[in-house]
């Protein structure tokens, strides 16, 4: 029947907002059972791993509603402890709350906090703990169990006989800093919270040990005439998440709707090979993807944006010497080899599309089938001069599989360093099939993370229909997406703006 009682069985499993703070759970319990003792520490209901505690007569023992009561008789009287889920080590790079909720008599003599070990450090001064104490009507922070050496007033005190909070919240960087509420509410963010944190700390206890404070729990310390009641006990994970991404204004996008075995929309995308139509066409499959079969020609099938004197339509594709440019490809491969980038728009005259070794361009060569694994993602310098040596970083290489089990985002950041002429760079990430994630690959060095500001650019995405033979769709494209990295659109959250 216990069971039915039980509310949190939690190591790492819940997780709540509550007004700006994200709240992880490590581990928590509330003390909400029948009353009676707690069961055998393997078997305890509301933590993972179970309280460890002393048994007999003076047990700790659940009151029936909320909270559990402790005798105070001198040290180690009474206790109770975990271990951290995740170890102390666990918690490091993290913003931590530890919160416990009590009521205490006024002659209390309790530690509540972070303990080292099962012994709880039982040694002289110092010891390596971080703990609150509450000693006769006092409020102080320490190292030390039992010894006092450490003892540190933070000069306030606690209300008797009503339910008090006490918080150590622990910095990403490790500092502590040290909380008080006149009150009984568990969330961290709560308004009734009051810094505390002494402005002196010559034992270093607004350090955090993230080797040896590996247990959370209470220990009494001395003698008092009432019981110690615990409501709450906790360990919240309080890292801030991380702000949105900025939304950038979109200066050219095609999702590839549109009908069954048409182009590419003629106002967006020129076909090559140029002029007229190849004997396989990019064309729509209706659902928002642009096939772009082989016809085992290389080149054939490719796409560009661009205007030119020849074919005289008024596409967008000019990536001029001074745009601040982020251009997002994600695509899918059924074949070997594939382009996508920007290249060299020939802006002297004569046909733009004729892509050949002169000219200059940056962008991703995918090669799913596993020509050169170790270059499975290499980056282009003109659309003919690639070779299976131009590899990433490493970083984030996709592998054969995951270019052709679904659709994987290749995005390049364009900035122009100095405007107007010079050099730019080039930042290239990558994203699984699925992931949220986008992953840096950009080579150390080299020609490839750097592009020549003084010339003009178009996006150019090929097929190499000379590696798979025809018919073979090696490239199905997704979509493509270009943004203004130097034009931020305001972001509305909770009433602030984000510019």
């Amino acid at each position: 029947m216990r069971n039915l009682y039980r509310l949190f069985v939690v190591a790492i499993l819940s997780v709540f907002c509550v007004g700006a703070w994200a709240q992880v759970v490590i581990v928590e319990d509330d003390f909400t059972d029948l009353a009676g003792p707690i069961s055998a520490a393997d078997t305890a209901e509301n933590v993972n791993p179970g309280w460890r505690k002393n048994d007999g007569a003076v047990a700790p023992v659940y009151d029936g509603t909320t909270s559990i009561l402790m005798d105070m008789n001198g040290g180690w009287n009474q206790y109770l402890d975990t271990n951290i889920p995740s170890a102390a080590a666990g918690l490091m790079s993290k913003d931590v709350a530890f919160v416990a909720i009590f009521t205490a008599p006024a002659d209390a003599g309790i530690a509540i906090g972070f303990a080292k070990d099962g012994s709880w450090d039982n040694g002289a001064s110092p010891q390596d703990q971080r703990l609150f104490k509450l000693s006769g009507g006092d409020i102080l922070i320490t190292r030390d169990h039992i010894p006092t050496g450490t003892d540190l007033d933070t000069g306030q005190d606690y209300t008797a006989g009503t339910p008090q909070g006490l918080m150590f919240l622990v910095a990403a960087s490790g500092a502590i800093t040290v909380h008080y509420q006149n009150g009984s509410d568990k969330s961290p963010a709560a308004a009734g919270w009051v810094d505390i944190t002494p402005g002196s700390d010559p034992d270093g206890i607004l350090t955090f040990d993230y080797v040896n404070l590996n247990k959370l729990g209470v220990n009494s310390f001395g003698s008092a005439t009432t019981q110690f009641q615990l409501d709450y006990i906790g360990i919240l994970d309080v890292t801030p998440p991380p702000p949105p991404e900025p939304e950038y204004l979109k200066v050219f996008e095609d999702n590839f709707d549109g009908t069954a075995g048409n182009g590419p929309d003629a106002a967006k995308w020129v076909e090559m090979p140029f002029p007229g139509p190849g004997a396989n066409d990019a064309t729509l499959d209706g659902s928002g993807v642009l096939d772009m079969a082989s016809s085992g020609v290389h080149n054939d099938p490719a796409i560009m944006t661009g205007a030119d004197a020849v074919s005289g339509l008024p596409l967008f594709g000019i990536i001029g010497a001074t745009d601040h440019y982020r251009i997002t490809f994600h695509a899918e491969h059924l074949g070997m080899l594939a382009v996508y980038g920007i290249s060299d728009y020939p802006s002297g005259g004569g046909n733009p599309y004729n892509i050949g070794s002169t000219a200059p361009g940056r962008g991703f060569i995918p090669q799913p089938n596993g020509a050169n694994p170790a270059a499975s993602l290499s980056f282009s310098l003109g659309a003919n001069t690639i070779s299976a040596s131009e590899a990433s970083n490493g970083a984030g290489t996709l592998s054969p599989a995951e270019q052709t089990g679904g659709f994987f985002g290749m995005r390049m950041s364009l900035d122009p360093t100095v405007p107007g002429g010079g050099t730019g760079s080039i930042i290239y990430e990558v994203q699984k099939p699925g992931g949220a994630t986008w992953i840096d690959i950009t080579p150390v060095g080299g020609s490839f993370n750097a592009y020549d500001t003084t010339l003009d650019y178009v996006l150019y995405i090929e097929s190499q229909g000379f590696s798979g033979g025809a018919g073979v769709d090696e490239v199905r494209l997704d979509s493509v997406l270009v943004e203004d990295l130097g034009q931020v659109i305001p972001v509305e959250i909770s009433g602030f703006s984000i510019d």
